[in-house]
């Protein structure tokens, strides 16, 4: 992962970028267990190998002294057998006393 803050001038917050990748490898395909005398198996639900890229970006304004605006938005992208792309994000205010 790496991520880059710009703080914006005279302490009015941040703002920063992050890009990662990882990568998932199982060596087992199945789950297999007992519990209280009861065996389970579980099956795997997708690839045993997935690659997953995400970028993002957070951003903090400072709007009074202690009363700030949050943001954070993530696109994710997996590579494999099974590919998934993904938008999230979050805003926020917050108060801090």
């Amino acid at each position: 992962n790496l991520a880059g803050i710009y703080d914006l001038p005279d302490g009015g917050g941040s703002v920063s970028l992050r890009l990662g990748l990882s990568h998932r490898r199982l060596f087992a395909s199945d789950l297999e267990g007992s519990f209280s005398d009861r065996a389970f198996k579980f099956k795997s639900a997708a690839s045993n190998n997935v690659t997953l890229g995400h970028a993002g970006v957070d951003i903090a304004v400072s709007l009074t002294e202690g009363l700030s605006l949050n943001g954070r938005y993530e696109y994710s992208h997996s590579i494999g057998p099974v590919s998934d792309r993904t938008n999230s994000g979050q805003l926020s205010l917050v108060y801090r006393f």
